[in-house]
């Protein structure tokens, strides 16, 4: 369940991110256990690469693991409080207001044998 949770919210901050060339979207780099905060981004307008990185990192969680998403795009806090119309309210503080949902939703589904 942990695993989807942190997936789930890592997939709707992507989405969220507002695009012009992709770049903001590219540069959501997920981790385990610490966060990235080193290498560039990329252009992923679609956000698809940086959702299947996320897939691939939150497979990866045991147990006590922590999952972090960092992003090193140098206007990613504007883009967060507001410069973009796409996103006004901003992705993460959006995304993270719903979090305990997303968790909820994903325990039901769990509770159904739905992984």
């Amino acid at each position: 369940m942990a695993r989807m949770t942190c997936f789930d919210i890592a997939e709707l901050v992507i989405i969220r991110t507002p695009v012009d060339t992709g770049y903001a979207r590219g540069s959501w780099q997920p981790s385990l256990n610490a966060p990235v905060l080193a290498g560039p981004g990329y252009d992923d307008p679609s956000g698809a690469g940086a959702i299947s990185q996320a897939g691939l990192i939150t497979a990866q969680m045991q147990a006590g693991d922590t999952f972090y998403m960092f992003n090193n795009a140098s206007y990613i806090y504007e883009l967060e409080y507001g410069s973009s119309m796409q996103a006004p309210n901003g992705m993460v503080r959006v995304t993270i207001a719903q979090a305990q949902n997303i968790a909820k939703a994903n325990l039901i589904k769990a509770k159904q044998g739905n992984p």
